[in-house]
């Protein structure tokens, strides 16, 4: 008779960093901070709290979410050689901002540097 053991751990996201982006903004909206209350379930009368930081109460910074059209993305010292973007494609991004003060507005270029997406 043969047994096998086999442990299986799950393999984690490797960061893509650091990159430049450079694009035409075709659409920006500001969000202001959000509040968001931990996620629990009630389970036999009690309340369970979700792991990780689902189950913690956070909030999420204002930031403009972006569209940016006409794209390029270059690689950094460091970065990944392997990853690549297809600038057809129209590319969101997200960038914290305190206030709505219109700071960046449709048809502006931009450029993103030292961009880290983890």
């Amino acid at each position: 008779m043969l047994t096998c053991s086999i442990q299986l751990h799950p393999a984690p996201i490797l960061p893509i960093r650091p990159m430049t982006i450079k694009g035409t903004i075709k659409e920006t909206t500001w969000q202001p901070d959000k509040f968001m209350s931990a996620y629990s379930i009630v389970r036999n009368g009690k309340k369970h709290y979700a792991s990780g930081t689902l189950g913690q109460d956070r909030t999420i910074p204002a930031h403009y979410s972006i569209m940016l059209v006409e794209t390029t993305v270059m690689n950094e010292e460091g970065a990944d050689p392997d990853y690549s973007y297809d600038r057809s494609m129209p590319l969101s991004i997200v960038i914290n901002h305190a206030e709505n003060d219109e700071f960046l507005k449709k048809g502006m270029r931009i450029a993103v540097y030292g961009c880290r997406i983890s």
